[in-house]
């Protein structure tokens, strides 16, 4: 099974991980900020998903996002503009 998000919709996995490289994001259930990696772009992304690519490590805000299950697996989606930017090791 594949999702395939439209305009500025992505999927992301939510990773567990509190310090990538010296740079600290809280974790937990009660942190407004998660990390995760982008797992579907859309097909024609609109122009806030444009340079976010299958792959990236991100840090979002979980406000606007949306959790749920496909297959047993967890899913998070949210707009491109949730992302606050890629984490380069």
């Amino acid at each position: 099974m594949k999702i395939v998000p439209r305009g500025a919709w992505l999927v992301i996995e939510q990773i567990d991980a509190t310090q990538v490289g010296g740079l600290f994001v809280p974790d937990g259930d009660k942190a407004q900020y998660k990390q995760g990696i982008v797992l579907a772009v859309p097909v024609d992304p609109t122009d806030e998903a444009k340079g976010i690519s299958v792959g990236d490590r991100v840090v979002y805000d979980i406000v606007g996002s949306i959790n749920f299950r496909l297959a047993n697996d967890k899913f998070v989606m949210l707009k491109a503009r949730e992302i606050l930017g890629k984490i380069e090791i």
